[in-house]
């Protein structure tokens, strides 16, 4: 099950606070607005979370609160939140005020003697290994519907001089860029991962920093390889809130494979997985959107039924298959795939389709930007058409006439055919993507 709290950057002298810290689970956004007859109010905006740390709140108050009873077992911790929100400081801290990644070293060193030390960032829907000098690493789906990197680098850890030169690597390679909010904004997901053995069993223990969610209004894009960053943590982020969603409806399929980014978290949100999300915000005024947004996709976390990990449904062929995976495929005359019976000979074509569909996965993941735009162009076109059909009204009741009503409606009628065109492509897109998901 997740665990979600929230933590409070600090403001600076002249912001302007717009939230409040109720109780220790507690907290309000203040709103103001405009009522109609132009009167000016407040609006308090409450969430509530397993936890609430201030702005005052220490990494080694947050360690030892949240994290130190939880090292004990298979557990995930994440950073969500705007870019400068204090995920990666949180996760990597600075010069004299160590992060969580150094604490949790710091505590598996003195209790486990086998500590193992893995690290790569999810850059451009590409698989990076810290440890490796950056090199490109691929994601293999397993039988039982795991994924593993078997090229991912492991160094032995066994002390803390080893665990602080290997986080200097670490800094040294993960990606890093400058915009309007953050001199030096995260550019990539990074996973920070121990591995363990306790009592014959092997476990995992994650740190996950996401790169911040940058609206182009915010962020300063110099050049193509900024815009194309910039997409690319969006279009992760986005089907990470899908997921959200999917869980907090109750869907049947959730979305975990649209994304290397949802993959790796997919675990997460299982009943048999601890994992605690934190949630970063700026409580200034001018942040009031993103700190909303962030707050409502934590809520959702915070208040959905963790789902039991063999109802999780995958669709296949979007990672490629480890060569024994492979193997045993072949061998099966037949299987099933959500409610369908797949024959013998469809198991061979789709055999033959699965590398065609690893090497346009680059392109399905594209689409989700794509299908936004778009989105976003119809809302326009619908915007459009009702101030047409407004004005045209205004018109009729002024000036009514047989010649100009029927003039006025072709023009209405054009202005909804259009719509009505546009609508269509856009659903024979999102099928496209669909069937090249499932495919």
């Amino acid at each position: 099950m997740t665990n979600v709290y929230v933590r409070q950057k600090p403001l600076l002298e002249n912001d302007k606070k717009i939230v409040s810290v109720i109780s220790d689970k507690q907290l309000n956004i203040e709103k103001n607005y405009i009522t109609y007859d132009g009167q000016q109010k407040k609006k308090f905006l409450k969430y509530n979370f397993d936890g609430i740390f201030n702005s005052s709140s220490s990494n080694d108050y947050i360690f030892d609160k949240i994290i130190k009873n939880n090292l004990n077992d298979d557990f995930t911790c994440f950073m969500y939140g705007q870019t400068g929100s204090g995920k990666t400081y949180t996760v990597l801290g600075t010069i004299g005020n160590e992060g969580l990644f150094i604490k949790i070293g710091n505590h598996l060193i003195s209790s486990h003697e086998c500590l193992f030390l893995s690290a790569y960032q999810i850059y451009n829907e590409e698989l990076k290994d810290l440890l490796n000098s950056n090199k490109t690493i691929k994601m293999y789906e397993t039988d039982n519907k795991n994924f593993e990197i078997p090229e991912l680098t492991y160094k032995k850890i066994t002390n803390i001089n080893e665990l602080e030169t290997t986080l200097k690597d670490i800094k040294k390679f993960r990606t890093d860029g400058i915009n309007n909010i953050n001199f030096n904004s995260s550019r990539s997901h990074a996973v920070l991962m121990f591995t363990i053995k306790i009592n014959k069993k092997i476990l995992c223990i994650r740190i996950i920093d996401l790169a911040g969610n940058e609206r182009s209004k915010n962020s300063k894009i110099l050049n193509f390889e900024s815009r194309q960053e910039n997409k690319y943590i969006n279009s992760s982020l986005f089907a990470l809130k899908e997921c959200i969603r999917s869980i907090d409806s109750k869907n049947k399929h959730i979305p975990f494979r649209r994304s290397k980014l949802t993959s790796v978290l997919r675990n997460c949100f299982t009943k048999n997985h601890n994992s605690i999300m934190i949630a970063t915000i700026c409580s200034n005024l001018n942040n009031y959107s993103d700190i909303v947004n962030t707050l409502t996709y934590a809520s959702k976390v915070n208040n959905f039924k963790p789902i039991p990990k063999e109802e999780i449904f995958i669709p296949s062929n979007k990672y490629p298959k480890l060569p024994s995976i492979q193997k045993k495929k072949k061998e099966k005359i037949s299987y099933k795939k959500e409610n369908f019976i797949i024959s013998d000979e469809e198991v061979r074509i789709e055999s033959v389709y699965s590398s065609e569909s690893e090497q346009s996965a680059f392109k399905i993941n594209n689409m989700t930007p794509i299908l936004l735009e778009y989105k976003n162009f119809i809302k326009a076109k619908i915007k459009n058409y009702k101030s047409i059909n407004k004005n045209i009204d205004l018109y009729l009741e002024n000036y009514p006439s047989k010649s100009s009503s029927k003039y006025l409606s072709e023009i209405n009628k054009d202005s909804l055919t259009s719509i009505d065109q546009t609508l269509q492509e856009l659903r024979i897109m999102e099928r496209i993507k669909r069937r090249s998901l499932f495919n």
